[in-house]
């Protein structure tokens, strides 16, 4: 019998008599006060017991499991009619049971899972199986012990198609497999030809989605599943330790940089991690976004609820957009950049103070120039990260670069090349170059023929100046 069933065989025979719909005894109600009389010299044993043995499960089960039978069994007394009012012990257990409920509630806010009066957290790191068993011991818990077919395929769930460390190992002596409190191992799991043992190593166990477990040499870098079983008398000690385990925010979900024409719409996305959960802000241009109301708000907002703002379009130019995530161990931030244009009845494009012509033919790089020259521009010169964004962006005419990038793999040409001096690179209007956004390993100067840049995705790569692309003009 399982420490946690450890309910007295004459509870057990109360509760079985009030399910069958038998009229309530005195004695099952003299039997049921007793018990209640009990539990708060009971609760204190095994709080002294708990934390003389903290990591042995059986202790721990003990309390969770006896107020969830002492919960049955007030269940049980209203289904048969009887008056909770008069009652007040059970009304007691019913106030425990509640509190055990909502404390592991806030457990599974701090992100940890919740399955079976037991509370699991999953790594997202990896270590060996010694490290992974001390970050669970720093968290009151320990890698996680496995008694039932149900906890395992749980568990397997939780690992997906990578390998967890469990609470398994037979490093003590070699070929007798213990869990970490201390039990031996009776239900098992075993993937086929598991256990091995290569080399005299293979002492710790993991497990992942539908494999089982398979034994592994201990300092191999998997990541580790915490397992905290809920002990009412120190839950709450517990989660107020959880709550200090500050972590500095992580922003996860950062916003990307995008390009409207005016008048249109860019929506911005921005969620954190961290303990306490982070609170995210928006700052636009520098200024903090008030979420009291509109009325004092840049006229390009359109909509800001925490995570998510949305701006439109309002005049050409770059709007630089900051979400920052803070809570009380510190502060992340990420920036992305709103650029606007506006389309003119000519097809030129104005982006802040210049005009872009983006053409629809291909050409060499000379002939590509000479057509730029005809327009009273020149091939474009690109001299700051907001302009070589612009440019690049503007020619497809896509709000999203991720989406440019996945689904136009495209190249132009641009006013950059070493056509006089090899390996100095000169803008068309008789400048160095001074920012530069090469891809990596450019340029290369393939054949010793690549003179002439034109960009490819985010960045540039130097060609033979006779190749056919398109080509960007611009008029100061």
């Amino acid at each position: 019998m399982k420490a946690g069933e450890a309910v007295q065989r004459g509870t057990m025979a109360s509760i079985h008599e009030l399910d069958s719909g038998l009229p309530v005894q005195r004695g099952t109600m003299a039997s049921i006060h007793e018990l209640d009389s009990g539990l708060p010299e009971e609760q204190e044993n095994l709080s002294l017991d708990a934390r003389a043995t903290r990591k042995r499960r059986s202790a721990c089960r003990l309390s969770t499991d006896r107020v969830v039978d002492l919960e049955k069994l007030r269940s049980s007394v209203l289904v048969n009619g009887d008056s909770l009012d008069r009652m007040k012990g059970p009304i007691e257990i019913q106030y425990l049971f509640f509190q055990l409920v909502k404390i592991s509630g806030e457990f599974t806010r701090l992100g940890w899972l919740y399955y079976d009066h037991r509370l699991y957290y999953i790594s997202t790191a990896k270590k060996n199986w010694t490290a992974s068993r001390d970050d669970c011991l720093e968290r009151d818990a320990d890698l996680v012990v496995i008694n039932s077919r149900e906890e395992q395929e749980f568990v397997s769930s939780l690992a997906g198609y990578q390998w967890f460390w469990i609470g398994l190992s037979d490093g003590d002596p070699e070929g007798t497999w213990k869990w970490v409190d201390g039990t031996n191992m009776t239900s098992s799991f075993w993937g086929r030809g598991q256990p091995t043992d290569a080399g005299g190593g293979d002492d710790c166990v993991a497990t992942s989605l539908g494999k089982d477990w398979h034994n592994g040499w201990c300092a191999d870098q998997y990541r580790w599943i915490c397992e905290k079983v809920l002990v009412l008398d120190h839950l709450e000690a517990e989660l107020n330790k959880e709550v200090m385990r500050e972590e500095v925010p992580q922003i996860y979900d950062t916003p990307f940089s995008m390009t409207v024409s005016v008048g249109n719409t860019a929506s911005f996305s921005c969620r954190a991690r961290g303990r306490p959960q982070p609170t995210v802000q928006w700052l636009l241009d520098g200024r903090l976004l008030e979420t009291d109301g509109t009325d004092n708000r840049p006229e390009s907002v359109v909509r800001m609820d925490g995570e998510n703002l949305i701006l439109r379009g309002v005049r050409s130019g770059v709007e630089t957009v900051l979400c920052m995530a803070t809570n009380s161990a510190g502060t992340a931030n990420h920036t992305a950049w709103l650029l606007v244009y506006e389309v003119r009845p000519d097809g030129w494009l104005h982006f802040d103070h210049s005009l872009y012509y983006i053409s629809t033919a291909e050409k060499n790089w000379t002939a590509s120039r000479d057509d730029c020259l005809e327009r009273d521009a020149d091939l474009v010169v690109i001299n700051s990260r907001e302009e070589q964004l612009c440019c690049h962006d503007n020619r497809y005419n896509y709000y999203l670069k991720q989406e440019f990038v996945g689904r136009q793999a495209g190249n132009h040409w641009i006013g950059l090349s070493d056509g006089d001096t090899e390996g100095t690179w000169k803008w068309v209007d008789g400048t160095n170059m001074t920012s530069s956004f090469w891809l990596s390993g450019e340029p290369n100067d393939g054949g010793g023929v690549e003179d002439c840049v034109g960009t490819w995705g985010y960045g540039w790569n130097d060609g033979p100046c006779t190749y056919q692309r398109h080509w960007i003009c611009e008029k100061v």
